[in-house]
């Protein structure tokens, strides 16, 4: 634990595991290799060298590939670091991102052993009807790694919100008054509303990856409405939370006023972080290899 920050609450610094921050540099780095890639195989399209522009092509089908099955290891990364999500359906996520990882594999070996142009066609149609199956379930797993997040975030809230209870009322009996009702009833109130609001995130994100599993065209345009949703409430959830964490800092400000030697420890993480960094879209470079790779 780091010391007790000036609003008397204990922080955790969290540092993902060696093996997780390995796989995140790994996937990072295969980002920028398959710019490169890009980049050349582009350059190579004006020369009229079919050879040299079918090994350009080829390099950058196999670095998307590549691409593909490091976002799928750095998913699974964020999925077994959360010990939320492996309690709930953690296990069955693995697996499923296992498989998925094996099929790309897969179309890696096909790859390499193309020696035309219209082998490296044929397994780049495959490669692209596995990104459709791929992107929606990404999106829908990364958002379910966030919500684990929020879910963590709320739950540290509520085991604040009974420790200040017991600090307020060991003041009560030593005669202590300590003008907080109106605070608290803010903090209850932001608590309740990102308990609410999490729950039927959590909902359409679940309906969401079910409807997109094998769904229809036109189950899939409704799981993308259901998982933009979940993303905006996932958002509102984290919002409520903030506001629950800013009036805490006013509860704690009050309290030290009043009780200095309060102990206020909970043992909690306490962090508020923002949407971006567990629900950010896939890579756009791969994104637009839908419309350029193979051609």
């Amino acid at each position: 634990w780091r010391n007790a920050g000036k609003d008397g609450i204990k922080k955790k610094e969290v540092i993902g595991s060696d093996q997780k921050k390995n796989i995140n540099a790994d996937f990072k780095e295969s980002k920028e290799k398959l710019k490169m890639e890009k980049e050349a195989f582009m350059e190579s399209r004006g020369k009229k060298d079919s050879k040299a522009e079918f090994e350009r092509a080829k390099a950058y089908v196999a670095q998307t590939a590549n691409v593909m099955a490091k976002q799928l290891e750095n998913i699974k990364a964020e999925i077994m670091a959360s010990e939320r999500i492996l309690q709930d359906n953690g296990e069955a996520i693995a697996a499923r991102l296992d498989s998925q990882i094996n099929e790309i594999a897969a179309l890696q070996k096909e790859i390499d052993s193309a020696v035309t142009k219209a082998e490296l066609k044929a397994v780049t149609s495959k490669l692209r009807r596995s990104w459709d199956t791929i992107k929606h379930f990404a999106k829908v797993y990364l958002q379910r790694v966030l919500a684990g997040k929020v879910e963590g975030l709320f739950h540290s809230m509520q085991a604040i919100e009974k420790r200040l209870g017991d600090v307020i009322a060991d003041a009560k009996e030593e005669g202590i008054a300590i003008e907080v009702d109106a605070d608290i009833i803010s903090f209850k109130k932001h608590l309740t509303l990102a308990r609410d609001v999490l729950s039927d995130a959590l909902a359409k994100n679940k309906e969401a990856g079910d409807l997109g599993r094998d769904g229809t065209k036109e189950e899939k345009e409704k799981a993308k409405t259901l998982y933009d949703e979940a993303r905006r409430l996932l958002k509102d959830a984290q919002m409520h939370i903030k506001e629950a964490h800013n009036t805490l800092k006013a509860i704690v400000k009050k309290i030290k006023e009043k009780k200095p030697e309060a102990d206020l420890s909970i043992g909690q993480e306490i962090t508020v972080q923002s949407t971006a960094d567990a629900s950010a879209p896939l890579s756009q470079d791969t994104a637009s290899f839908e419309a350029e790779a193979g051609a």
